[in-house]
Order: structure tokens, then sequence, then C-alpha cells
């Protein structure tokens, strides 16, 4: 719902664009049996330019997308493409293994995968 709303607003309100400090890449998650897995669209940003904090509750992922420079002056007739720092929690809906995480960037997506913790085992104790 909350993307919802901030969508709704950045379009009935496009001025409001420059004012806003940090973006929000898009973000798919999705669980298998035995793992977590998360996938942000992190076009044009060079690893060395995201940062990425993992919890047992929440992965972290923040950074910045870095504009092209150039020495000729633009004049844009559209920018769709957002630059500048950008952020997005994550929350889990599973127990991981963050030792075992595995991290890959590869044509512009960022993709995490986060090994299920097995469910400790329960057992049944007999009132003597």
């Amino acid at each position: 719902m909350e993307l919802f709303f901030d969508d709704f607003f950045r379009l009935r309100h496009p001025f409001a664009l420059g004012a806003e400090k940090k973006w929000r890449p898009s973000v798919d998650v999705y669980e298998t049996k035995g793992e977590l897995v998360l996938i942000a669209e992190l076009a044009g940003i060079s690893r060395e330019d995201i940062d990425i904090s993992a919890s047992e509750k929440a992965i972290y992922i923040s950074g910045t997308r870095k504009e092209a420079e150039g020495h000729e002056k633009k004049y844009y007739h559209s920018m769709e493409i957002r630059f500048g720092a950008f952020e997005r929690l994550i929350p889990l809906s599973a127990r991981v293994d963050l030792e075992r995480m595995e991290i890959t960037l590869e044509n512009g997506l960022l993709t995490i995968r986060l090994p299920k913790l097995h469910k400790p085992k329960e057992i049944v104790v007999e009132i003597e």
C-alpha cells in the first residue's frame, strides 16, 4: 500500500521528485523450499556504490547512482531515470542463515540468496 501512495503522489506532483532525497529501487522477493531470494533492480550502479546490511529481521540496501559526467550542457526532453542516493529496507519473512548469504550483481540486477534455517525439532514432553 505504501508503494501505491508513493507512486500516486509522485505522478500527481511531478515537481516533488526533486524534493525527495532518496529513491527506492524495485525489489522482487520470493521464497523456495530452501531459501529466500531478493532481487533488486540497480541498473547503472557499480558494486562499489552499493552497501548492504543484514540482520535476522531485514536486509537494508543503500547506495548511489551517479549521473554520467559530460562536458556538454544537456537539455532534457524527458528524465525518468533516478540518480543520487537510494535505499530500501526489505523485511525477511523467514529465519535465514546470514553467514551463508550469497550476493551477486549481474546485468543491473542485485541478487541476494539467503538459505533458510531449519526449524528446530519439536519434541513431545510428558508430565511425570
